[in-house]
């Protein structure tokens, strides 16, 4: 018979007193309008798509990462309402491709009207980057506006946004 191991005593969780800075692209990365674009239609798609089809309440979203990421640099800006983590709606995950194009597939489970606040923000930041940024907006600019140096009406994603 085998012996059992038995852990005596309290286990206790201290909380993270480490926080992330501003958002930020990776050196010389820059996010096009047209990227934006393109997320936007596809989100417009899903939301047409699960519309017709209520099987479920809400819509399941694959989101596909160029490369494997970790936590932390998943998705935030999208997929959620509030301060909501979108990790907290993940049904899903698997990797797609062999290495070294190997990419990391999430799948969320979203309500619908959270897509569409997802489209509408997604809007706002073509607007900005067209209107403010010449359809390009590059980790300078993300830079002057994480340091305050330009005064911008800007919503930023989290750097995920370039990733996806």
């Amino acid at each position: 018979m085998n012996n059992i191991l038995q852990l005596k005593g309290q286990f206790q969780q201290q909380n993270n007193l480490n926080s992330f800075g501003p958002p930020s692209l990776p050196l010389k990365a820059f996010v096009e309008s047209s990227h934006l674009e393109n997320l936007k239609n596809q989100l417009q798609q899903i939301l047409l798509f699960w519309q017709k089809n209520t099987l479920i309440k809400g819509a399941l979203v694959s989101v596909y990462y160029k490369h494997v990421v970790a936590k932390s640099n998943r998705i935030k800006g999208l997929l959620c309402k509030g301060s909501s983590d979108p990790n907290d709606s993940i049904c899903g995950s698997k990797f797609d491709g062999e290495p070294p194009t190997m990419r990391h597939v999430f799948t969320y489970y979203v309500m619908l009207d959270i897509l569409k606040e997802s489209i509408s923000r997604l809007e706002i930041c073509i607007n900005i980057v067209n209107n403010e940024y010449g359809g390009k907006i590059t980790q300078d600019d993300i830079d002057a506006i994480n340091s305050k140096k330009k005064n911008t009406k800007i919503l930023i994603f989290q750097k995920q946004i370039s990733y996806v």
